[in-house]
């Protein structure tokens, strides 16, 4: 399936450790549903299991309408595909550069920016 190619829709990732998820998706209140289920339908096809990783500032874009939804919609919409809730996580995003000069390496460990 060409979604990764299509403005919007989620990117599946495949790690080296044979992890599978979606880490982002940009879609539309209208078409979630559908495109949830065919991420569904594409691992099943393949014998894998994935995570969807919802995050707290998930949105739905509108479709045509005033309001999107928030992470609670599309959290209720996964759920409704079948997956189910797994415990919280937090998600840091900064500079590498601004870290490594505010913090330093445990000792015997290499960092890098």
């Amino acid at each position: 399936m060409p979604w990764s190619s299509v403005p919007g829709e989620p990117a599946p990732d495949r790690w080296d450790d044979g992890w599978d998820g979606v880490v982002w998706s940009g879609l539309d209140v209208g078409e979630a549903d559908a495109v949830i289920a065919a991420h569904v339908a594409h691992f099943a096809a393949l014998g894998r299991s994935f995570e969807w990783k919802l995050y707290g500032h998930d949105r739905l874009r509108p479709a045509g309408g005033p309001t999107g939804e928030d992470a609670d919609g599309l959290a209720a919409r996964l759920r409704a595909a079948g997956f189910a809730a797994e415990p919280a996580e937090s998600l840091m995003v900064a500079e590498a550069g601004y870290w490594s000069t505010v913090s330093r390496c445990p000792r015997g460990r290499g960092c890098t920016a």
